[in-house]
């Protein structure tokens, strides 16, 4: 399993779809990548990239248990997405 918390698309689109990559290259054959995420737009954005990689996203969706940080549009692990390798 690979967590990755709060990454930030947004910032270097073509960092992040690599480090994806790598995940992907690096779990094994029955793992899962989870992912998750501060706002709505960089979860929008994330599966817009996974969509490109050879991955299924198994889960995508808000999170229930998010925590608030004050502003309506963020909030901490607001959506999670799931992804593993396509067998």
């Amino acid at each position: 399993m690979v967590v990755i918390r709060h990454q930030q698309i947004s910032d270097n689109e073509q960092v992040w779809i690599k480090i994806f990559q790598q995940a992907l290259q690096r779990v094994s054959k029955d793992g899962i990548i989870i992912i998750t995420f501060f706002s709505d737009i960089e979860h929008k954005m994330l599966i817009e990239a996974l969509q490109k990689l050879d991955c299924e996203i198994v889960i995508n969706e808000k999170n229930p248990y998010a925590k608030p940080l004050g502003h309506e549009e963020i909030s901490l692990d607001r959506n999670i997405a799931i992804i593993r390798r396509k067998n």
